[in-house]
């Protein structure tokens, strides 16, 4: 199979293969070295950007033990302590699974990091780590996914089970799971070119990306819309830090640390930058860190008192 190389960057090394090729229209937002169908970084640890290689590994298992820390708490005094309030089970479940998916792409990707650093053994080529770096790109998607599915469910109750308003995010996330694994599955093996970072299809990742995060966004705003009247109360309320502490938590709530984690994603991903990788770490942790105190909250009150939500304010789709 002919190459034709478009860039001489070490940083990336662009190709156009004859079978994948994309004519220049199909991508108008992307930069021409990021414009290819095929998109490899990080091929050596010569390349600049080489420190992203382990800084993302090690900032993925700070930020997993972080927050396993809060979601072990969570489910302890939730199905342990027995709350008072009634527990949705399958929520629970849900965001569980979506815990265990982020300990696997954790998990695959520090095997990879020791596979080719610390092992001992000689250093694997990009082929003979096709397998891991493609379960690595794939569980990555599947951990947006399923958070997603977690918050749409989540403005489904908000707005008392009405399909129509979470149609649209809906499809959005299916779309993006479907181009999000698409696009690692088409990828030959022989184009796996570092042992690190699987190498990229950009329509389809862009795609991924930019539709995770239309969902989050819509999903957000549906739910601050939605739940306006909780900061109500708050017209009374005199001490700031009661008033900082709802906000930052209605925002956790509503989906504002998924909106900004995706969206750096995006950024780095047109920026062309190797940062992109420590970004996706940081997103796969961020993904489950709203659904641990949600477990909790007794939401849309949120920190406010039991006698200050306001009348008609619905109850947290998975505290119930």
């Amino acid at each position: 199979m002919g190459l034709e190389y478009i860039s001489t960057s070490p940083l990336f090394v662009s190709t156009f293969p004859p079978h994948l090729s994309l004519p220049p229209r199909c991508l108008p937002f992307l930069p021409r070295r990021a414009a290819s169908a095929l998109t490899m970084m990080l091929e050596d640890l010569s390349s600049p950007g080489a420190y992203a290689i382990v800084v993302s590994d090690a900032v993925e298992i700070v930020f997993f033990g972080i927050y396993t820390i809060f979601f072990s708490f969570a489910l302890i005094i939730l199905v342990t302590l027995k709350r008072p309030l009634p527990v949705d089970r399958g929520m629970v479940v849900a965001t569980c699974i979506v815990y265990i998916s982020c300990m696997s792409h954790t998990s695959i990707l520090t095997t990879d990091r020791h596979t080719t650093f610390t092992s001992g053994l000689p250093m694997p080529s990009g082929s003979e780590m096709s397998g891991l770096l493609r379960t690595v790109d794939i569980s990555f998607k599947a951990c947006g996914f399923l958070s997603q599915l977690i918050m749409i469910h989540r403005c489904w109750a908000v707005w008392d089970h009405r399909f129509v308003v979470v149609a649209v995010p809906l499809a959005l996330a299916f779309a993006s799971i479907v181009c999000g694994v698409l696009g690692p599955l088409r990828i030959p093996t022989t184009e796996f070119k570092s042992p690190w970072v699987a190498p990229r299809m950009p329509l389809y990742d862009m795609i991924f990306a930019v539709a995770s995060l239309a969902v989050f966004i819509l999903v957000t705003l549906l739910l601050v819309y939605r739940l306006r009247s909780v900061l109500a109360p708050l017209r009374n309320v005199k001490s700031m830090e009661t008033i900082f502490g709802t906000l930052v938590g209605a925002s956790i709530e509503a989906g504002a640390l998924l909106v900004f984690a995706q969206a750096s994603i995006v950024i780095l991903f047109i920026l062309g930058s190797p940062a992109i990788i420590i970004a996706e770490s940081i997103a796969t942790q961020i993904y489950v860190c709203p659904l641990s105190p949600a477990l909790l909250a007794p939401a849309p009150r949120l920190c406010l008192s039991r006698d200050s939500t306001p009348h008609g304010a619905q109850p947290s789709p998975l505290v119930r």
